[in-house]
C-alpha cells in the first residue's frame, strides 16, 4: 500500500485501529475502525441506488454484463486537510490515507455520486450501478456492444480501471447485489440462502437481529414475511427480556423453508395488467402484487408486509383489510401508478367504496367539509318530541328519559368537561362522580366514554392522584445453577448500639442454597462491606459471579467497585424503589422478627444472638427448595446439642461399600436436583401469582413517558 501510494507515513495526533474484513471471495480487505471519527462527521445524505429499481431494469436485457472496479474506493482521491483524519496505526508505525478508505460513514455516498456523475444519462437506460458495480442490460447482441462501449469509455475518460477477472461478459444469466439474475425472473442467491439454513439457534438479541436482517433482504419472496417473523421481532423490542420458546423456534424455521423453496419472481411487464392481492390481520398487513403472462399463468412480481403499528391494532376488520389496501397501493406505487390495476381482498364489504358516484361524492363533500364526526344515529331516535336511546346490548325497548336536560352540541362539551372536572368548584374528582354531576343537568351521546378519556388524561390527576393501574413489570425469575453464583448483599440497621458497639447486620445470602451469613458491625461503610465480602464470602466460598445490592452509598462506591472488580464479580443493583429484586429482603424481615423475640428490653445486647439466629435459619428446610440451607451446601445436616446425645455412635467407622465422600457426592447431588426442580415450581408459582398484579409494559426509544418522584415529605 505504501510503495503503491494509498497510504503515506502521518504525525498527527489521530490513529484508529486496523480491522481485517474477509470478502466474498475469502481475500483479505484492510478496513480501519473510524467509529470515532464517524460519530464526529457530518452526515452526506446522498442515496444509494434502491435494490429494487435496479433489479427491475434488468428485465428488459436479453444480454447482461457485470463491470467491477479493481479497488473501487481506492481510485478516489482524499483531499490533502483530510488526510490526517484518517490516520491509522500498526505494528509499522502510523500511516494515513492518501485515497478514500474503508470504514468511512460517507464513503458509500461519495463514491456514488461520483458513479452517477460518470454514468449521468445512462444509468437505467443502459445500465445500472450500485457503488463499485455495475450491470449493462441490452434487449439484442448489437445493442449490448454499443451499450458496453459508451460504458468503458465512461470509465476510462474518468480514469477509473476494472478487475477483469471479475467481470462477466455477454451472459443471460448472472448474480447481482445477492440475487440470481435469469429470463424468467429473479431468485436468492444459492450462497445466501446456505448462509441462513446454516444460522444457528440465536443464544441472544444480536443474533437475532443479524437473523433477521439476512432474511429480511430476501422478504419480497416470502408472502407474509412479517406474520411469520412476528416472534423474533418481538424478542427485538426494548425492554423485552431474551426468551427463546417453541413459537421463536417455529418462526424460524418456517423462515428457512420458504426461503429455500422461494419462487421466482417474474420481472414486471408494463404492457400488462397488474394483480394486488391484499389481506390483513391481528398482526400485520400482506400483500402481492400479480400479473398474468401470455399464456394465462399467474405470476408473482413481488411480495411485501409489515406489522401493524401499536395505533393500528386496535382497528376493527374492515379498517385493517382497509389499510392494507392502502399500504398496498403506496408500496407498489413504483409499479401502479397511472396503470390500470386490479385489487383482490376477501372483505366483502370495502366493495361499496368503489360504488361511490360522483354525487354523492360532492354531497358528502359539502355536508362534511366543516370539522364533523359520523356517529352511528341509528342508535337514537325522536318520538313526541323527545330524544331516545337505544342500547342494542342491554335494552329490550325504548326508555324515555326521566327528566328533561339540556342537550349540549359538540362545540361546548369540552366547556363543560373542564368547568365539572378542572374547576376549583369541582375538585377532580373521579369519573364516576364527575359523570354523576354532568347527567343530572346535561346529555349528550356517548357522554360516560367521553368523560372517562377527559378524567384518564387529565395531567393533574396523573400528577397528584395514585395510580389506579396495575403496576408495570412482569417477574423474570433468575435461572439459578450452582451456589455461590448469584449472592445478595444489604445492611440492617441501624439498630440500637450493643454494648460492643455494634449498630448494623451485613447480611449475604446464597440465591441458590439460600446459606445465610450474617456479620455484626459498627458501621455501614463500603470500607466494612468490602472487609466482610472478602472474609465472610471469597474466603469461605469463592468468588461470587454476580453481586446483587441495592443503591446504597457503600455498595456504589468507588472502592467497593474496585473489589468486586478484583475479584471479577459482576455487581448488579436493584431496581430503584423496589426492594424485592433482592433475596436479603426476606431474610432481613426474619431476622429482624427473631431478634424482637430474644432481646425482650435489653435492647443493648440483640448482637449476642446473631450466631443462634444464624444456626436456626441453616437448619430449617426452605420453603422454595424443600432442603435446609446445610444440605444445600454441604450435603449434610448440622447437628443440635440434642442430636448428640440422641444419635447413634459410628465410633467414626465408614460403611466399607459407600465412603463418606461418595455419599458425601451423591447427597449433594440428590439435592442439588431436588433444589433445581422444587425452584423452577416455586418460580413459576410465584411469578404466575405476582403477575396476575402487574401489567407489561415495553418503551420504545422517544416515547414519553411521565416519572415518579418521591418528595422526602408525604405530606402532601
Amino acid at each position: 500500500m505504501l510503495k503503491e501510494g494509498i497510504i503515506e507515513p502521518a504525525t498527527g495526533p489521530l490513529a484508529a485501529p486496523v480491522v481485517i474484513v474477509q470478502k466474498p471471495g475469502g481475500e483479505p480487505r484492510f478496513c480501519v475502525d473510524y467509529r470515532g471519527l464517524n460519530q464526529l462527521t457530518v452526515k452526506d445524505s446522498y442515496p444509494l441506488p434502491r435494490v429494487d429499481e435496479s433489479l427491475d431494469f434488468l428485465s428488459q436485457g436479453k444480454f447482461l454484463t457485470t463491470i467491477d472496479l479493481t479497488r473501487g474506493y481506492w481510485q478516489v482521491s482524499m483531499a490533502e486537510d483530510a488526510r490526517p483524519k484518517m490516520a491509522f496505526v500498526s505494528h509499522c508505525g502510523l500511516f494515513q490515507f492518501r485515497v478514500l478508505p474503508f470504514g468511512l460513514c460517507n464513503a458509500p455516498a461519495t463514491f456514488q455520486r461520483l458513479m452517477n456523475s460518470v454514468l449521468a444519462g445512462l444509468i437505467y437506460r443502459s445500465c445500472a450501478v450500485y457503488l463499485d458495480d455495475i450491470v449493462v442490460a441490452s434487449p439484442t447482441f448489437k445493442q449490448h456492444l454499443d451499450d458496453l462501449r459508451e460504458v468503458l469509455s465512461r470509465l476510462k475518460s474518468a480514469g477509473l480501471t476494472i478487475k477483469l477477472a471479475k467481470c462477466q461478459f455477454c451472459r443471460s444469466e448472472l448474480t447481482f447485489l445477492g440475487y440470481r439474475v435469469c429470463p424468467s425472473g429473479i431468485l436468492p442467491e444459492h450462497d445466501k440462502i446456505k448462509a441462513v439454513t446454516d444460522f444457528k439457534t440465536p443464544v441472544n438479541v444480536k443474533q437475532v437481529r443479524q437473523f433477521l436482517g439476512l432474511t429480511g433482504y430476501y422478504r419480497r419472496f416470502i408472502q407474509d414475511y412479517a406474520r411469520h417473523a412476528e416472534p423474533l421481532f418481538a424478542l427485538t423490542k426494548n425492554y423485552v427480556p431474551f426468551v427463546w420458546d417453541s413459537a421463536c423456534q417455529d418462526a424460524m424455521d418456517l423462515l428457512k423453508g420458504k426461503l429455500t423453496s422461494a419462487p421466482v419472481l417474474s420481472f414486471p411487464d408494463f404492457t400488462l395488467p397488474f394483480f394486488i392481492h391484499c389481506d390483513a390481520c391481528d398482526m400485520g398487513l400482506g400483500a402481492a402484487l400479480m400479473q398474468r403472462d401470455q399464456i394465462g399463468r399467474d405470476v408473482a412480481v413481488a411480495y411485501a408486509s409489515r406489522a401493524l403499528h401499536k395505533s393500528e391494532k386496535p382497528y376493527s376488520t374492515p379498517e385493517k383489510e382497509c389499510l392494507a389496501i392502502i399500504w398496498a397501493l403506496e408500496h407498489f406505487w413504483p409499479y401502479v401508478e397511472g396503470l390500470h390495476v386490479t385489487i383482490f381482498t376477501d372483505h366483502s364489504g370495502l366493495k361499496w367504496l368503489m360504488s361511490i358516484t360522483g354525487d354523492l361524492i360532492r354531497k358528502m363533500e359539502a355536508e362534511f367539509r366543516q370539522d364533523s364526526e359520523i356517529d352511528d344515529c341509528s342508535q337514537y331516535s325522536i318520538q313526541d318530541g323527545l330524544l331516545y336511546f337505544h342500547d342494542p346490548k342491554t335494552a329490550c325497548g325504548i326508555h324515555p328519559l326521566k327528566s328533561l336536560k339540556l342537550y349540549t352540541p359538540a362545540s361546548l362539551r369540552s366547556t363543560l368537561l373542564r368547568y365539572y372536572h378542572d374547576h376549583p368548584t369541582a375538585g377532580h374528582l373521579g369519573i364516576t362522580k364527575t359523570l354523576a354531576r354532568l347527567k343530572l343537568r346535561f346529555f349528550w351521546p356517548k357522554m360516560a366514554s367521553e368523560v372517562k378519556k377527559y378524567v384518564i388524561s387529565c395531567p393533574v390527576c396523573q400528577l397528584t392522584k395514585a395510580s389506579q393501574r396495575k403496576p408495570a413489570g412482569l417477574m423474570v425469575p433468575i435461572r439459578l445453577q450452582k451456589p455461590w453464583e448469584y449472592v445478595g448483599v444489604d445492611f440492617v440497621g441501624p439498630l440500637p448500639r450493643t454494648s460492643s458497639g455494634n449498630a448494623y447486620n451485613l447480611v449475604f445470602v446464597d440465591y441458590f442454597s439460600k446459606w445465610v451469613e450474617i456479620v455484626t458491625v459498627r458501621e455501614a461503610t463500603a470500607q466494612v462491606a468490602a472487609n466482610q465480602l472478602l472474609s465472610e464470602v471469597f474466603s469461605r466460598h469463592g468468588a461470587p459471579t454476580y453481586l446483587i445490592s441495592d443503591r446504597g452509598s457503600p455498595f456504589v462506591s468507588d472502592l467497593f467497585e474496585r473489589v468486586l472488580a478484583a475479584l471479577g464479580t459482576e455487581h448488579r443493583l436493584t431496581t430503584a424503589y423496589h426492594p424485592q429484586t433482592n433475596a436479603t429482603e426476606r431474610v432481613n424481615r426474619t431476622l429482624k422478627t427473631a431478634i424482637r423475640a430474644y432481646v425482650d428490653d435489653k435492647h443493648t445486647t440483640w448482637d449476642r444472638y446473631i450466631p443462634q439466629i444464624c444456626f436456626a435459619l441453616r437448619t430449617v428446610p426452605h420453603e422454595s427448595t424443600g432442603q435446609t440451607l446445610s444440605m444445600m451446601l454441604y450435603g449434610r445436616e448440622l447437628d443440635t446439642s440434642l442430636d448428640l446425645v440422641t444419635q447413634p455412635v459410628w465410633d467414626g467407622m465408614e460403611e466399607p461399600e459407600v465412603p463418606y465422600s461418595e455419599h458425601l457426592r451423591l447427597s449433594l447431588r440428590e439435592a442439588h436436583d431436588h433444589a433445581r426442580a422444587a425452584l423452577d415450581t416455586s418460580h413459576e408459582r410465584r411469578k404466575l401469582h405476582y403477575d396476575k398484579k402487574r401489567r407489561s409494559v415495553s418503551y420504545a426509544i422517544g416515547d414519553l413517558v411521565r416519572v415518579k418522584t418521591h418528595p422526602k415529605s408525604d405530606a402532601l
